[in-house]
């Protein structure tokens, strides 16, 4: 029955809003050390890691419409485990809690549980490995792609695709 549901929003939400692409360069070819950089058009975003390590400790985020988003990992790793994340937008403040499947995000994909959205999210990776080939989303009720730049999301960045 989810599964009927998301595909109904996905499909609704294709002919009423207008796709949204996002353009992401990994800082010095290492997006878990050195954070990203996130552009579309009048808008960027600046990621760092804390400490220099996004895998472990997880990364700080400011964007130039002046939201900010600070992400910890949970006790074995964002990408084992998954992550908290809180987001202050214009006042409002915003709470993720993600939890990876089977302990690999990056394999396995992860669920996205919210505080203000029942429907939550997921992510799948494709060909089981988001780290070369992205994967399929939905969250805060829209539906989205990432493809990796040379097949290397961490190193080389990605494009995504929000419906």
């Amino acid at each position: 029955m989810r599964g009927i549901l998301l595909l109904t929003l996905f499909i609704g939400s294709l002919s009423f809003a207008e796709i949204q692409k996002f353009e992401t360069a990994c800082k010095n070819q290492d997006c878990f050390r050195n954070g990203w950089i996130t552009t579309a058009p009048h808008y960027v975003l600046d990621t760092n890691c804390k400490n220099q390590d996004c895998k472990k400790l997880g990364w700080n985020s400011v964007a130039n419409d002046h939201s900010t988003y600070e992400v910890t990992c949970r006790q074995g790793g964002c990408f084992q485990d998954g992550w908290a994340s809180t987001q202050n937008l214009k006042g409002n403040v915003y709470y993720d809690d993600v939890l990876c499947r089977n302990s690999n995000c990056l394999t396995n994909g992860w669920t996205v549980r919210t505080g203000y959205d029942v429907l939550g999210g997921d992510v799948v990776c494709n060909n089981n490995d988001c780290s070369k080939f992205g994967g399929e989303s939905f969250w805060r009720g829209r539906p989205s792609r990432t493809v990796c730049y040379e097949a290397d999301c961490y190193h080389k960045g990605w494009t995504l695709l929000v419906y």
